[in-house]
């Protein structure tokens, strides 16, 4: 999808006199309160072009107020807004110098990842592949493998309300940094060395601080329109 436009000033001035209105309409509804911001921006939710998603990604990450697990939520959706919305916010940051968990943690800092790996993948793919533009020391692929490990890793020692094994969610047992280190060096054998000194590393950090995950319950579309 192609992004175009500007946002004109008096376009600008609507949305920001509309603000608090539009935070509580996202943490009801993302969907809902992104197509009021394109009604106020003259743009069909069918167009295949989309102004000023630097405008959207400005509204999640500077507006105060919006709910984290929403902007999580609706980051990961496959919706074509949604993705342009999730490229248009990783283009505001540069990752440059960072480790990956570094950076993970930057792009993370107000947003929480879905607790279904489906859902946190999605957005993980576009994190990798912004991050791999400026080092691609690791594959996309395993950045995105190491990525979801350390989501999985951050639930299972923080999470309140059960905890996560990396091979099967069903089981409820603290993963052990020597576990950890494994399953990180099977995802890529012949860079054992690499990939275990991060994993020590991310361990020994995620233990002292989570990684933001959202562990509350899914809420369907259909759920929020009945609220």
């Amino acid at each position: 999808m192609e992004v175009q436009g500007r946002a004109t000033p008096g376009q600008m001035q609507h949305i920001g006199e509309t603000a608090e209105r539009l935070v509580t309409l996202f943490n009801e509804n993302p969907r809902t309160a992104m197509e009021h911001v394109l009604q106020v921006l003259g743009t069909s939710q069918c167009e295949k072009s989309i102004p000023d998603a630097q405008l959207i990604a400005r509204f999640l990450q500077k507006t105060k107020g919006l709910d984290a697990g929403e902007i999580g939520r609706w980051l990961s959706l496959d919706d074509a807004l949604s993705c342009v919305s999730l490229e248009a916010l990783l283009n505001t940051y540069s990752f440059t110098g960072l480790k990956l968990d570094e950076a993970l943690r930057l792009f993370l800092s107000n947003i929480l990842l879905p607790a279904r790996l489906c859902a946190a993948e999605t957005i993980l793919l576009a994190f990798s592949r912004h991050c791999h533009r400026s080092d691609a020391s690791l594959s996309v692929d395993t950045m995105v493998a190491l990525c979801l490990s350390a989501h999985l890793l951050s639930m299972n020692l923080h999470s309140s309300v059960g905890s996560f094994d990396l091979e099967d969610e069903s089981k409820e047992k603290r993963i052990s940094r020597l576990r950890f280190v494994q399953h990180c060096q099977q995802l890529r054998l012949e860079e054992d060395g690499v990939i275990g000194d991060f994993a020590v590393r991310i361990y020994d950090a995620i233990e002292l601080r989570a990684i933001h995950s959202d562990v509350r319950p899914c809420m369907s579309d259909d759920d929020r329109t009945r609220r």
